[in-house]
């Protein structure tokens, strides 16, 4: 991550931040901003640098090019900007948060990666009110019971062997967070969480939670962690 004098992703990710920041006062105030320590103008065809490595594990292993180029097959066009972010956030296995006016692409840009990426694209939609059982998991109520029935009429009802059977996978209906992180996926998928910023405020607690360690504990099942 050698890149204007800058050895840790961490780094990188700071120094970009601030150019943003500093370029979107420029912008708000109607003027132009040159930053000191922009990269140089080989920037975009130093991506050697900040790629994958021999040895390491990433769920992208191109460069920044090869992104775009990726992205632009299938009819999305990012700039520099967006797809160093997307480069980072792909890299360093972290979430992107995408902020900005209905229709400039935040919901494109999951489709196209997910095509570009050859993986699965999961949506959630938040909305007010959405909770856990619409947007992680909920048992099966309804066959719990008639398993239930069934172990009762057999006469034979071992209760924590009824309750392993009954809390167990096979009666758990996954939703789109939990099928995101499912352990049984042998590849990972791109998860849309969109328009989060109508979600209950515990909610977004909850999805803070969640993305930051990528896993979900179930209380019946124990503690899910993505692969």
């Amino acid at each position: 991550f050698e890149v204007a004098g800058l050895h840790q992703p961490g780094e990188l990710i700071a120094w970009y931040t601030a150019q943003r920041a500093m370029r979107g006062q420029a912008f708000g105030q109607g003027r132009s901003c040159h930053v000191e320590g922009d990269p140089p103008e080989s920037y975009t065809r130093r991506e050697d640098i900040l790629s994958a490595r021999p040895g390491d594990t990433a769920i992208f292993e191109g460069s920044i090019t090869d992104l775009q180029q990726r992205l632009a097959a299938r009819g999305y066009i990012a700039d520099t900007g967006l797809a160093v972010s997307l480069f980072l956030a792909l890299r360093l296995g972290r979430p992107l948060f995408l902020e900005g006016q209905a229709g400039v692409g935040k919901t494109a840009l999951a489709s196209a990666i997910a095509e570009a990426l050859e993986t699965d694209l999961i949506r959630l939609q938040c909305y007010e009110g959405l909770d856990i059982t619409h947007a992680a998991y909920e048992w099966d109520y309804a066959r719990q019971m008639l398993e239930l029935r069934i172990l009762e009429a057999s006469g034979a009802i071992d209760r924590s062997a009824a309750r392993r059977e009954l809390y167990s996978e096979a009666f758990l209906i996954k939703r789109p967070l939990l099928q995101a992180i499912d352990p049984a996926r042998t590849r990972p998928v791109v998860l849309l969480i969109d328009e989060i910023d109508r979600a209950d405020e515990e909610f977004e607690g909850y999805l803070l939670e969640l993305l930051a360690e990528f896993q979900m504990t179930i209380p019946e099942l124990g503690t899910v962690r993505a692969t």
